[in-house]
């Protein structure tokens, strides 16, 4: 998390640590964004013992280069293993990357044609709690859900009013502290109503949810309906 700043009135530098395979990138990564003079890189790591040798480091965000093949792979361990929030950059434009590391349950995904600012918008973005994808990473996420066809309109949701009312902010943006205020209810409320949309959906992550349009989480809830006639409505 950024702090408050200097008795100067300066800002904190917003530590990060970077993580990938070709040291030349990491070295070009890290001289541009220590040069925006918001952004201080703590440590750079290749892939092998990488869990290891941050584990330990105190950073607020972790940038793992997932440009190539093994990037979904390599950000589900990081994820897993590290208290940091993980952001994935360099992501290629294809629906099967772009899913796999969507499923990895990263903080923030950067497409590969997201220019610095949009990184380092990001860095600051996740170290203050949020999560973010950049519109290149949205879009082909969009057309993923797309692919998946619309179901019938008469088709019953396997989601209660109120999950339906709950993933439709998601999908929208809200946090879960700004849907408990916008339907009066409790945060732990807000996630147990995650939980069950997460479960009915076959999602894995929020995510996939915060991916979707209002349209696409109807035809998916339809969808998984009809292949379940027998489940219960909770």
């Amino acid at each position: 998390m950024t702090q408050a700043g200097t008795a100067s009135g300066t800002k904190a530098r917003v530590p990060v640590a970077l993580a990938g395979p070709v040291v030349a990138v990491r070295e070009a990564l890290a001289l541009a964004m220590e040069a925006t003079g918001s952004i201080s890189v703590a440590a750079s790591v290749g892939f092998e013992d990488a869990v290891d040798e941050l584990s330990g480091l105190s950073a607020a965000v972790v940038l793992v280069d997932a440009s190539d093949m093994n990037g979904a792979e390599v950000l589900a361990g990081m994820r897993a293993r590290l208290s940091a929030p993980v952001v994935g950059f360099g992501v290629p434009k294809t629906i099967e990357t772009v899913v796999a590391c969507a499923r990895s349950g990263v903080d923030g995904l950067i497409g590969c044609e997201a220019p610095l600012h949009e990184l380092t918008g990001a860095v600051h973005a996740v170290a203050l709690g949020d999560r973010v994808w950049t519109p290149g990473v949205t879009t082909v996420l969009a057309e993923y859900f797309a692919t998946l066809g619309p179901g019938p309109s008469s088709a019953v949701s396997p989601l209660t009013k109120r999950e339906e009312e709950v993933a439709e902010l998601v999908a929208r943006g809200f946090s879960n502290k700004e849907i408990a205020r916008a339907l009066s209810v409790a945060l732990p409320t807000v996630k147990t109503h995650m939980h069950h949309i997460l479960e009915k959906l076959r999602f894995k992550h929020r995510n996939e949810i915060e991916a979707a349009s209002p349209q696409t989480l109807g035809s998916r809830s339809a969808r998984v309906n009809r292949e379940q006639p027998n489940s219960k409505t909770i």
